[in-house]
């Protein structure tokens, strides 16, 4: 819902940069000195309002490039459809807008997978709510996106309606969003295509996803989401990185839908490539002081097969070994470099020790009960000395232990 609410506010953007890049100032004389300025067209709103909107004053010059400025910073209230300028007798700045009607009232009917509270939420942040100016192009567009919203959720074919009714005798309008929700498409089958060293059901078995097979008709679970399909992939990504195969790659994920029975089909065409063996560990440089603590660790990969998540932890501790000779920031990347006739890699770490960090000062916040002597007779972490990220970790810990956080 989250990721919704930011699609609804960035595509108003988007809208609005277009209809700002579509603005030309009708103007086009030679400069002048504002002496006065005068506002036409007005219905709800005050003509200082206006007046405090622009970004000139009366008693500056102003030529062609202020009036498409002036154009473009009104246009950006969101209150006008049509702004055009012209300069009266006198030096006199005149401005004629035509305004949005308000939006009155704006209720969505319909919605039951999409809640209506986060719903409005994010048609507010991208500018449609009630009491705010009523944009057409903005309304067409959030309902595009909607409507998007429910593909992804696998509910493809939910319509969503706009009304709009003018209130007579009054700048305003009504706003209905009326959703009309498809049936949540369910997988009938997902099959899998390419894998020689994992079984089908191994790798199904690492799915959220299902098909319909043996499942009660009442789970959610064969459901398809765009989402969860994409995360789904990354999962199984993941297992046959974490077991050698690290040319593994997802060729093409199809998703189609039978037109006999409405159910999806998925289509996953994987290519496995080898599994590999790690041959050595290296450093780029030596720039560790000690190794000693992570020699052990280096023995006991040599000869494994290559593992993501193995090698991740122990760019981990050789960071936490920076961290504690008081490279607060270093950088550690283990890089494969591939020895394809043997099928085995060699990892070479990658170290960027940066500058080494100190402590200037420790400051408490939040802390409005207890004293801050209290607080720092359980740090380990000692001022004017280097950055010790171990320490800086055990000072957190006794500081949770005190219970009072």
């Amino acid at each position: 819902m989250v990721a919704m609410i930011k699609s609804l506010f960035v595509l108003a953007r988007v809208i609005l940069f277009v209809g700002l890049s579509m603005c030309s100032a009708v103007l086009h004389a030679e400069q002048f000195n504002i002496k006065d300025v005068q506002v036409d067209g007005l219905i709800s709103l005050s003509e200082g309002f206006v007046v405090n909107s622009l970004p000139v004053r009366i008693g500056q010059t102003i030529n062609d490039d202020d009036f498409n400025v002036i154009i473009q910073k009104l246009y950006e209230t969101g209150y006008f459809a049509d702004i055009k300028l012209s300069k009266a007798a006198g030096d006199v700045l005149v401005i004629k807008v035509q305004e949005r009607p308000t939006i009155k009232s704006l209720s969505i009917k319909g919605n039951k997978a999409l809640k209506t509270d986060p719903l409005l939420a994010g048609l507010s942040a991208a500018g449609l709510a009630e009491n705010k100016p009523y944009n057409p192009s903005i309304l067409g567009s959030l309902k595009k996106e909607i409507e998007r919203q429910y593909v992804s959720m696998g509910m493809r074919g939910s319509q969503v309606q706009t009304k709009v009714t003018p209130i007579k005798r009054r700048n305003a309008v009504n706003v209905v969003i009326q959703v009309k929700e498809a049936k949540a498409a369910k997988i009938r089958r997902i099959a899998i295509s390419g894998n020689r060293a994992f079984s089908d059901s191994k790798l199904k078995g690492l799915m959220s996803l299902r098909d319909s097979k043996g499942l009660a008709f009442w789970s959610k679970k064969n459901r398809y989401l765009k989402q969860q399909l994409s995360a789904d992939l990354d999962r199984i990504e993941t297992f046959y990185r974490n077991n050698g195969y690290l040319k593994f790659a997802v060729e093409s994920a199809q998703v189609n839908v039978d037109k006999n029975s409405g159910g999806v089909i998925i289509d996953l065409a994987i290519r496995e490539g080898n599994a590999y063996r790690i041959n050595d560990l290296k450093f780029l440089s030596q720039e560790i002081e000690d190794t000693r603590e992570i020699d052990q660790k280096l023995s006991e990969l040599r000869g494994r097969i290559y593992s993501k998540k193995q090698i991740t932890e122990l760019e981990r501790v050789i960071k936490g070994m920076l961290g504690k000779q008081g490279f607060a920031f270093a950088r550690v990347k283990g890089v494969p470099k591939f020895r394809e006739a043997q099928n085995k890699v060699d990892v070479i770490f990658a170290l960027e020790k940066g500058k080494r960090s100190y402590v200037r000062r420790i400051n408490f916040t939040g802390n409005t009960k207890t004293q801050d002597d209290v607080l720092r007779r359980e740090m380990r972490q000692l001022e004017s000395a280097p950055a010790n990220t171990a320490l800086i970790e055990q000072s957190r810990l006794r500081l949770m232990r005190l219970g009072f956080f």
